[in-house]
């Protein structure tokens, strides 16, 4: 997402998916408390909402957490440098590093863009500095607009490796990951409407709700929207000549 701010060309992550992961957790946290106000009035018994509650409002915190440090990323370009506020991911987490300026002077003419490794190549202060989508915003677009702003061509190291060792392509690994996580999502919804329909007083009922939470998380969350994230990210994104 780029966003005109003065003379400045300002490369934030994508607002959607920002409001993404607040609206989940919203949505986690509201489950909880209907869950908790089923407990209170009768309908569900005590153990399954404190069991999802707590795993609901775990999660909500994670995506609170991941959201904060993503919407204070950035790089800013303007008619005198380039500012750098990037991310570091250390321990599980992403905390804000300071940021950092560079003058145009300072900056080589050698701006690169890896397609298949997503990564920004630029050399400053003689120092080489590279850019992926774990600690910048869009490496794609930074890359682009820093060529235009140095005056120079935009190369892809990409198209210089041999076939056999490019990595995987981002929407491969998308579709990949997105042909086992829809299975799993749907498993866990037919799983959800069977236990709807089965008494409480069923054997093994205590531990078939917690088996079907485990494949619809795995399923939406670590399988469908980083396959969805993936294919927005490339769709977004492409590199244009």
């Amino acid at each position: 997402m780029v966003v005109k701010s003065g003379i400045e060309s300002i490369v934030g992550y994508n607002r959607g998916f920002r409001v993404t992961l607040r609206v989940l957790g919203w949505y986690l946290i509201l489950s909880a408390a209907a869950m908790l106000a089923g407990a209170i009035l009768g309908p569900l018994p005590w153990g399954v909402p404190i069991y999802y509650r707590g795993l609901s409002v775990f999660l909500a915190w994670l995506m609170f957490r991941t959201a904060r440090p993503f919407s204070q990323t950035f790089v800013a370009l303007g008619p005198e440098g380039v500012r750098l506020g990037l991310l570091n991911f250390n321990g599980g987490k992403w905390t804000p590093l300071p940021e950092q300026r560079f003058q145009w002077a300072e900056i080589g003419s050698d701006i690169t863009y890896d397609s298949y490794k997503g990564v920004c190549r630029f050399r400053a202060r003689n120092l080489l500095y590279e850019l992926n989508d774990n600690i910048s915003p869009s490496p794609r677009t930074v890359a682009k607009l820093m060529a235009e702003r140095r005056g120079v061509q935009l190369l892809d190291q990409a198209a210089l490796a041999p076939p056999g060792q490019r990595p995987m392509a981002k929407m491969k690994l998308a579709k990949i990951l997105a042909g086992i996580g829809l299975p799993m999502t749907g498993a866990a919804v037919v799983g959800g409407f069977w236990l709807n329909s089965r008494p409480m007083e069923a054997p093994h009922y205590d531990y078939e709700p917690a088996t079907v939470a485990v494949v619809g998380i795995v399923g939406v969350f670590f399988l469908l929207l980083p396959a969805i994230a993936l294919a927005v990210s490339e769709r977004s994104h492409r590199l244009k000549p």
